[in-house]
Parts: structure tokens; C-alpha cells; sequence
């Protein structure tokens, strides 16, 4: 019990302690760049994709993982992979929905809301959010099921650091706009990812 769970919450709390001081950091590039109509922008283009996500994220997920859960106390792995491997796809062709719609209809949306020239990029930028969301929430549940929460705990503050890093190179080395706001995110979801994979593996 010591061992994995009080050293485990131990670990979660220091590490989003330091998540927020990495999120405070973004905030601060953001705000010393940004408009008043590019914050704006980016607060409604958030909004959007919450509300799209919400819509297509962990479903079925609390089942699967108590199935998942049910069968490794089982003994039963065979069923547990199996299992696991079918929630994936399920998962994994979820999320390719909202990204591909987002992806083919944003030179639509882009004129809808009347963004500029550059709002295609942008919002092809963000479909791709939906994917990489997907892939943690998968890799997420591999560790939860495992109880390694040593590996779990810096994954939401890793995926600030790589994108503090990524917007700092945007900040002192080129342009920062909406665009590398977005793409910023997709480097720390990729970098978190990467990070995550030979423990989840």
C-alpha cells in the first residue's frame, strides 16, 4: 500500500504542482503576444474543440476499464489484450471522425466565423489534437490498469514542458500566432506520447 499508493499520490501532487507553474509560463508567452482579438480567437477555438471532444471522448471507457480490471485480477491477459486491442480501434476510429470532419470542412467553418487567410491552418492544426488525445487516453488507461502511477504522474506536466519549449522557440526564434498556439499543443501531446510509450508498452 505504501509503495504504490501513498508514494504514487506523492508523486501525482508534486508533479501538478509542477504542471501549473509550466501552464502558468504558457499563459505568459501567450498573453504577451496576442491581441486582444487573437485571445479571444483562441479562447472560442478552445471552447470549440472542448465541446467536440466532450462529445468523443472516453466513451465507453469506464466500462472497458472495469472489464480490463475485472480480467487481469482474473488471470486472464488473453481476454484483457484482446479486449484492450478492440477498445483501441474503437477508440482510435472515434476520434479520427471529429479530425477528419474538422480537417476537410475548415475552409467552411474558417469562412463561417470569418477567422482570415490563415484559420484553414489553423483549424487543420487542431483536428489532429483529437488524435493524440485519443492515443493518451489509451496509454493513460495501460497505466492506471498497471498501477504505475510513478509513470503516469508527470505525463500532464511533460506535455506542458514540451509545449512551453515548443512556444518558446515560437516566442524568440519566429512569429507565434494562432497557428504555433495550436501546434505547440500537438508538440507536447507527441512529446508526452513519446515519453509514455515503454512504460505503457
Amino acid at each position: 500500500l505504501s509503495r504504490t499508493f501513498i508514494a504514487g499520490e506523492m508523486a501525482l501532487g508534486f508533479w501538478a504542482f509542477a504542471k501549473k507553474a509550466a501552464g502558468a509560463l504558457d499563459s505568459f508567452l501567450i498573453l504577451r503576444v496576442f491581441t486582444l482579438y487573437q485571445f479571444g480567437a483562441y479562447q472560442l477555438l478552445l471552447s470549440f474543440y472542448a465541446i467536440l471532444s466532450d462529445v468523443f471522448h472516453d466513451v465507453f471507457g469506464e466500462v472497458v476499464g472495469t472489464d480490463l480490471s475485472r480480467f487481469v485480477g482474473a488471470g486472464e491477459e488473453a481476454k484483457a489484450k484482446k479486449l484492450f486491442r478492440e477498445y483501441a480501434l474503437f477508440r482510435l476510429l472515434l476520434a479520427a471522425i471529429p479530425s477528419a470532419v474538422l480537417f476537410f470542412t475548415a475552409p467552411a467553418v474558417a469562412a463561417y466565423m470569418q477567422y482570415g487567410d490563415d484559420a484553414v491552418a489553423v483549424l487543420r492544426t487542431m483536428a489532429f489534437l483529437f488524435l493524440l488525445d485519443a492515443v493518451i487516453l489509451l496509454i493513460t488507461m495501460v497505466l492506471k490498469l498497471r498501477l504505475q502511477f510513478t509513470a503516469l504522474a508527470p505525463r500532464a506536466t511533460l506535455q506542458k514542458l514540451f509545449q512551453l519549449g515548443a512556444l518558446s522557440a515560437f516566442f524568440f526564434f519566429g512569429h507565434m500566432g494562432l497557428r504555433e498556439v495550436f501546434f505547440a499543443q500537438l508538440a507536447g501531446a507527441g512529446g508526452a506520447i513519446l515519453i509514455m510509450i515503454p512504460a505503457a508498452w
